[in-house]
């Protein structure tokens, strides 16, 4: 029977009406009323419900057990022709009367507050008034006791079972039933006993027990109840709670600034909050989850990161400002940095990674940006001291030779003779220029390094400029050195005007003509040979002089610096920087070919269209890929 009865107890659990109906008669739900036990209400009130929800089922029962004796009754008599018993007939019909008042009262105000009467009228119904209403009907009739006795039991069994709520009130009705049977039955002359062998102190004791063993069901059962209302009511206290901390918890996590993760040995994430999937570049955390699958690869910049990760995981259990450079979905990189913890099980074996992640990179640019200020101010600083030994040794040698010469001339000057007071004053003058041409490349310098210069172009006959140029320094060649110049228009009529700078122009080949002319020797000619059309010109100046050692050409257009070969020679080491800023506003380009002890040859194109050409805006700096680093390609060509 348990075998049958088991899988079919199961079956019905599962069915949505049976599962309704059980939390309807067990006060937890009522959907013809529309209440829900609130976490918040009293066990009283609680109780109160539980006893109209059960008043309801006992009523729909009790009337329908009071119909169907009555449809036997009835049924007897029409089939079997037996004699039909009025007082049984009207008694089922003043119990279904009773109870369809009692469920009339239940739905009233003051039987939805006070349940009890609804109780006690019920239990009446149950075995009270059925009997005095037999007794009014067959008072000439003779009872037996055994059928009343059943009465009693099945009343207060069935009490017992279908309203298990308050055993005083049980007791109060079994009082009232057995007292009202008792003087019934000693009214009508008969002896109450369930036998007539049975003595008095027997039957009485019979019903007590009877009576203790319902009252003490109910009042354990009323206990149950009354723990389970509570442990409910903590329950419900707890997952309450447990709610709003789950949602503070949920907030904080969502609404961080920071990135909060979960993730996997193996490399892929768990659990993400969005601002983890900002990080990224991702639009939510399920699309992050979902579209990385390997962090090692897919995150960092640089896969041997995670191997370092890993390792200091197996090691420290723990990462604590861990900074790398991530990748966004977008191809941009950002700086990161992590503090993880390691989550390992009861075997001590990893099993996840938990941490945060923080966007560095605004932290990183600032880094960088204040490691180039100190890398300008370490340079400017450089430089300084550069200038001033540099002007200090070029001034002293002018201004030592104008002293030794003005003296000379204030204490022998009326014993000289004319030609050799004219060679002094020669050198007082060449002392001079020297000391104002290094006054002249040093405002230059700075000219020309300020972000805001722009190029003043105007048209010149290129031809014509750099004849003129050249002349000028055929007045000061050595009598042994020569400088050939040669000059060609491709695909262009020689007699036009092209856009340049001619203050700018005659920086760069002022400086590449004499440095060509100092570090050449005697007897080796200067080649400076011009090539232009409409969009570009190209000058190139070549000598067979001592050549730059390839350990300076990365330096070569540092102010102040010097190529180590340069011995005795006189500079300042300014020209070439003088010149390489002045081709970089033209936007244009400088190369340079040596070979030590062979020459140098430096190759300069510039745009000749720079009129039509947006210049680059004052507030801008020049890109940081030069076009004026050393073998550049990226305008003109090599001729």
């Amino acid at each position: 029977m348990t075998m049958f009865l088991s899988p079919l107890y199961r079956r019905l659990k599962r069915i949505p009406f049976v599962r309704k109906w059980a939390r309807v008669y067990n006060g937890l739900d009522n959907a013809e009323h529309g209440w829900v036990t609130p976490m918040n209400q009293s066990y009283p009130f609680w109780q109160r419900r539980f006893t109209v929800a059960r008043l309801y089922l006992a009523v729909y029962v009790t009337i329908f057990i009071a119909g169907s004796f009555a449809l036997l009754e009835v049924t007897r008599s029409l089939v079997y022709h037996q004699p039909m018993s009025m007082p049984r007939l009207v008694s089922y019909g003043a119990i279904m009367a009773i109870d369809l008042l009692v469920y009339w009262l239940l739905k009233s105000r003051v039987g939805q507050r006070h349940p009890a009467w609804g109780f006690v009228g019920w239990s009446l119904s149950l075995q009270v008034i059925p009997q005095t209403i037999l007794v009014m009907l067959q008072a000439d009739t003779t009872w037996g006791t055994l059928t009343d006795v059943y009465g009693w039991v099945f009343a207060f069994f069935f009490q017992a079972t279908m309203v298990p709520v308050c055993w005083p009130r049980h007791a109060l009705v079994q009082a009232i039933a057995i007292l009202h049977g008792w003087v019934l039955y000693g009214w009508l002359g008969e002896s109450v006993r369930a036998v007539a062998t049975q003595s008095r102190s027997g039957f009485v004791l019979d019903l007590f027990w009877i009576c203790l063993i319902c009252n003490v069901s109910v009042f354990l059962y009323e206990r149950l109840q009354r723990t389970q209302f509570e442990t409910q009511g903590t329950l419900a206290k707890t997952y309450r709670q447990l709610s709003q901390a789950e949602s503070r918890y949920r907030s904080l996590v969502e609404n961080a600034l920071d990135g909060i993760f979960r993730s996997s040995p193996s490399g892929q994430y768990l659990s993400v909050n969005p601002a983890m999937a900002r990080i990224n570049g991702y639009d939510d955390p399920e699309a992050l989850m979902n579209g990385i699958q390997d962090i090692a690869t897919q995150v960092y910049a640089d896969p041997q990161q995670r191997s370092r990760f890993l390792a200091a995981m197996a090691d420290q259990d723990q990462v604590v400002g861990f900074e790398s450079e991530v990748l966004r979905t977008d191809g941009s990189t950002v700086w990161v940095a992590e503090n993880t913890r390691a989550v390992r099980d009861s075997r001590g074996k990893i099993i996840a990674f938990e941490g945060t992640m923080t966007n560095i990179s605004p932290r990183k640019q600032a880094e960088a940006k204040t490691l180039r200020a100190l890398e300008t101010e370490r340079e400017l600083n450089h430089l300084k001291s550069q200038f001033l030994s540099t002007a200090s040794h070029q001034f002293r040698t002018p201004l030592t030779t104008i002293l030794a010469s003005t003296e000379a001339l204030a204490h022998y000057s009326d014993r000289w003779t004319p030609e050799k007071r004219e060679r002094t004053f020669e050198r007082i003058q060449k002392a001079v220029r020297n000391m104002t041409h290094l006054l002249d490349e040093v405002l230059t310098l700075e000219k020309t390094g300020a972000s805001r210069m722009e190029p003043t172009l105007e048209l010149i006959h290129l031809q014509h400029f750099c004849e003129d140029l050249v002349d000028e320094f055929r007045i000061s060649l050595p009598a042994e050195q020569t400088l050939e110049f040669r000059c060609e228009a491709l695909d262009f009529d020689v007699g036009h005007c092209v856009s340049l700078d001619v203050t700018l122009l005659r920086h760069i080949l002022t400086n590449l003509l004499s440095n060509a002319i100092k570090y050449s020797p005697n007897q080796t000619p200067v080649i400076f040979e011009v090539f232009y059309d409409e969009q570009k010109a190209i000058f190139r100046v070549q000598d067979s002089g001592i050549g730059i050692p390839a350990a300076d050409c990365d330096r070569l257009f540092e102010s102040f610096h010097r190529a180590s070969n340069v011995g005795s020679l006189p500079g300042t080491g300014l020209g070439l920087t003088i010149a390489q800023r002045s081709v970089a506003l033209h936007r244009g380009t400088i190369e340079l070919d040596s070979e030590v002890g062979v020459g140098t040859t430096f190759t300069v194109t510039l745009p000749t269209d720079l009129s039509v050409t947006p210049l680059i805006p004052p507030s801008c700096p020049l890109p940081e890929a030069s076009p004026l680093s050393l073998k550049s390609h990226t305008q003109g060509e090599t001729v």
